[in-house]
């Protein structure tokens, strides 16, 4: 199937990944020793950090009332421990920086996982899909998730598969909240 990977690498993607075990200033913290911008303290109802990168990008920290807040050492923490990572818009050659971003989050200390009540979203661009592929997309996603089976092998097969669409009619979606495992995959990597 020859050019399926350059639909992939022409895809834009976003993701969430909540955490605890840090504060979000500690977060921030750690991503601005990859992403090489300033903090911002925004704060506001999520009491937001902003952290810039040098694409001109902004890169969130933010509160998530869903997280089972936990410290490093697993005793109970407050809500300054329930952590989410909102990526800006990224690219496929983003790939090795939000590996580092995930990375510099566990060396401090970030813990994530289903007994956090944690997860990872991801966000595919797909403006230019038609609902037959936005619909295939789902089946192929729902089968994955029925079957509690997340492989490396058909993650990157989702990914793969979104590359071979025929793209036509713009169309947006978001794929569903999923258990955090994508998140330990990219951890391991």
């Amino acid at each position: 199937m020859p050019g399926n990977f350059d639909g992939i690498k022409n895809r834009k993607f976003g993701i969430e990944i909540e955490m605890t075990g840090i504060t979000r200033c500690e977060a921030a913290k750690a991503i601005k020793k990859v992403l090489g911008g300033d903090i911002d303290h925004v704060g506001g109802t999520y009491d937001k950090y902003t952290v810039g990168d040098d694409k001109g990008r902004k890169w969130q920290i933010v509160f998530d009332s869903s997280i089972y807040a936990r410290k490093k050492n697993g005793d109970l923490a407050s809500d300054y421990y329930k952590v989410e990572l909102n990526s800006p818009v990224l690219e496929y050659e983003d790939f090795d920086l939000l590996q580092s971003v995930i990375r510099a989050l566990r060396k401090t200390g970030a813990i994530t996982g289903p007994d956090y009540d944690c997860g990872t979203h991801i966000h595919i661009d797909a403006a230019d899909y038609t609902p037959q592929q936005i619909r295939n997309l789902v089946n192929l996603w729902s089968s994955i998730i029925c079957n509690q089976q997340y492989s490396v092998l058909k993650i990157l097969l989702l990914f793969f598969l979104m590359g071979t669409f025929d793209q036509s009619a713009p169309m947006r979606t978001v794929l569903p909240k999923i258990n955090s495992n994508i998140l330990l995959i990219f951890m391991q990597l």
